[in-house]
């Protein structure tokens, strides 16, 4: 219904969507590819057979991502600009999302904080310019969230089956998707025995989703999985503390500055729980649910073998943004706009420092390429 408030916010919404834009576009080619970029081009160079078999036997990640990018070669190009491209798109098409996702719980306004914390958060900016699958694993997610609580509101059940087709689509992008859908079935439960009319579809659609993504979880369980070199276990609290550095600044800011500005953020998030007069919590507990138990089920499984990494936990950052726009949409307006612009400045200087500071760069094999390339010679061995 196009009122004047109404298109006032859909102008709105566009202008924070061109910017979300501009600001992931930035600089995209300007750093090399890094390891696993490397390995989504290396493997997309296959043909969709081989990567279906990677992808059942050896490769730890689901291959909807690189079934896409495949695709995506043939009239894009494999240049650094235009297979990051691809990641681009879904992490600007996030932004409105998230708009529509906040007012649906709590109001145009909070819908209206949450996109603007969405277009400039570092941690989505730099993994939208990555070629790898974080942003596409970011957008079936809060389309599988929108699509809950319309469905719920509705009773609406071919929104239940695209609820599911969304859970299986964010689940075959990323593994980590998995433990939002626990959520988001642990929250249908609760409400269960209250509106079961309403909510037994919704049960259904995500234990349908979870049936579909069995196979390549036992494929992968069985033949493959990823051995975590890389990776040691850290207590719940460091990987609270890692994760708020990371959703609020992707840890780009000073040292002296950036645990501070990861609370700020937090404070919000927790006001919203503790002092805010929306009803961001009359939904069975729905954010909160979405935000804490996929990290405290990671927790969990790295007791037996380290699973943590900050950058697979960007399914639950939405929940994390709207937590914090409720909080601000809770203060007096003028508080509220000055902690926006506040939040906004500290994360576009985050953005920028992650692209000029060296110590922040991606490998940079694009150097270690042309320095073979110029100085090797026939029979000479590359280790």
């Amino acid at each position: 219904h196009l009122t004047p408030c109404n298109r006032r916010l859909l102008i709105a919404i566009g202008a924070f969507s061109v910017i979300a834009f501009a600001l992931r576009a930035w600089w995209l080619a300007r750093q090399s590819f890094w390891l696993d970029e490397g390995f989504s081009v290396s493997l997309t160079g296959g043909s969709l057979g081989y990567i279906l078999r990677q992808s059942f036997t050896v490769e730890p990640n689901p291959p909807f991502y690189f079934l896409l990018l495949h695709l995506w070669r043939f009239p894009a190009g494999s240049g650094e600009f235009a297979i990051r491209y691809l990641s681009v798109l879904p992490a600007v098409a996030a932004v409105p999302l998230l708009y529509v996702v906040g007012r649906r719980l709590a109001g145009p306004w909070v819908g209206l904080l949450a996109a603007v914390l969405g277009c400039v958060n570092p941690y989505l900016v730099w993994l939208a310019q990555e070629a790898r699958m974080y942003s596409w694993a970011l957008l079936w997610t809060v389309l599988g969230a929108y699509l809950l609580l319309r469905a719920l509101n509705s009773g609406d059940r071919r929104l239940w089956l695209l609820f599911g087709l969304a859970n299986l689509l964010a689940m075959y992008t990323h593994s980590y998707a998995v433990f939002v859908v626990a959520a988001e079935a642990a929250f249908l439960l609760i409400r269960l025995p209250h509106d079961r009319l309403k909510v037994w579809p919704g049960v259904a659609a995500s234990a349908g989703a979870g049936v579909l993504f069995l196979p390549w979880f036992v494929s992968i369980s069985a033949y493959a999985g990823e051995s975590s070199t890389w990776r040691g276990f850290i207590g719940v609290w460091d990987m609270l503390r890692v994760l708020g550095q990371n959703f609020a600044s992707q840890a780009h800011l000073p040292a002296a500055i950036d645990p501070w500005f990861a609370l700020l953020l937090a404070l919000f998030a927790a006001y919203s729980v503790l002092g805010t007069r929306y009803s961001v919590l009359g939904t069975g507990y729905f954010l909160p649910l979405w935000l804490l138990l996929p990290v405290f089920v990671v927790y969990a499984i790295s007791l037996k073998e380290p699973l943590f990494s900050p950058r697979y936990f960007i399914v639950v950052l939405p929940a994390f943004l709207l937590l914090a726009a409720a909080g601000l949409a809770a203060m007096p307006k003028q508080a509220a706009l000055a902690g926006l612009a506040l939040v906004s400045a500290g994360s576009v200087w985050a953005i920028e420092r992650g692209q000029t500071v060296p110590s922040y760069a991606k490998e940079d094999y694009r150097l270690a390429a042309s320095y073979i390339s110029q100085r090797s010679q026939p029979g000479d061995a590359i280790v």
